[in-house]
C-alpha cells in the first residue's frame, strides 16, 4: 500500500505558524560575499539575490543542501500545545522528530538529508524535543494520470493536481514497478500531494502513535 502526504492548508499541529531566525539574512550574505559567479549564473536571476533560488532546493531534485542552505533556527509566534512528528514550515521544508526520522533512517539509511533544526517558542523558550530539516532526496515518475479515475485529479500546467480527501486519493493509481522499495518520496509530476510513503513507514509510526500529516491510500497498479 502507498499513502500520499498532503500539505495542510491551515495553521494547526502539523502547520506551525512562525518564522525562520536569521536564515534569509544568512542566504543573502553568502550570496553577496561568498558565492562565485559561476555558481550565481545557473541561478535563474543570477544578477540579483532571491531567496526562492535556494529554498526551491527544499522541494526540487537539485541535489543536497550546502550547511548555509539550511535553516537552523524557527521560531513559533504560539506556544502550541501538540505538535507533530513531522510538521510542514515556510516554502514546503518538512521538519521531522528524532523518532520519525529514525524510522525513515532505518528504511532508508543513507537517502535523505537531515540536519537538526531548533524551535523556538515564545518567551525565550525553546522545543525541549530535537526536530531535523528534511530535504526528500528521492524524485519518482511514477503516478499514471491514464490509469487514475477522472475526477480524482486535474491538470495544472505541465503538473497534475489532487483533491485533498481520502475518495480523490484512492482514485490516484501509481506504478508498482517505479515505486517499489521507496519509502518516502515526491513525485516529479505531481503538485499536490506533496509527497508519498510506503505502507511500511506509515505503519512504524502509527506503532509509535507519531501524529503526521494528513495521509490517505491510494490506487497500484
Amino acid at each position: 500500500m502507498v499513502f500520499a502526504v498532503y500539505e495542510p492548508s491551515n495553521f494547526g499541529i502539523v502547520f506551525p505558524e512562525g518564522d525562520y531566525v536569521g536564515f534569509y539574512e544568512t542566504l543573502q550574505a553568502y550570496y553577496d560575499n561568498e558565492m562565485s559567479d559561476a555558481d550565481k549564473q545557473m541561478m535563474e536571476s543570477p544578477d540579483r539575490f532571491t531567496a526562492y533560488e535556494f529554498v526551491k532546493k527544499f522541494t526540487e531534485d537539485l541535489g543536497p543542501l550546502k550547511d548555509v542552505e539550511c535553516p537552523k533556527v524557527f521560531r513559533l509566534k504560539k506556544t502550541p500545545k501538540k505538535i507533530g512528528a513531522m510538521i510542514q514550515i515556510q516554502s514546503g521544508l518538512p521538519l521531522v522528530s528524532e523518532a520519525l526520522k529514525n524510522i525513515i533512517e532505518t528504511l532508508e539509511p543513507g537517502i535523505h538529508q537531515f540536519w537538526p533544526v531548533s524551535i523556538n517558542l515564545p518567551r525565550n523558550k525553546t522545543l525541549p524535543e530535537q526536530y531535523y530539516g528534511l530535504r526528500i532526496a528521492t524524485f519518482l515518475d511514477s503516478f499514471r494520470p491514464e490509469q487514475s479515475e477522472e475526477e480524482s485529479w486535474r491538470p495544472l500546467g505541465k503538473l497534475f493536481t489532487s483533491y485533498d480527501s481520502r475518495a480523490k486519493a484512492k482514485g490516484l493509481a501509481f506504478s508498482k514497478d517505479v515505486l517499489a522499495g521507496k519509502h518516502l518520496w515526491r513525485e516529479v509530476r505531481l503538485f499536490k500531494p506533496t509527497m508519498c510513503m510506503s505502507d511500511e513507514l506509515q505503519q512504524a509510526a502509527a506503532e509509535q502513535e507519531l501524529y503526521l500529516p494528513k495521509h490517505y491510500p491510494v490506487t497500484v497498479v
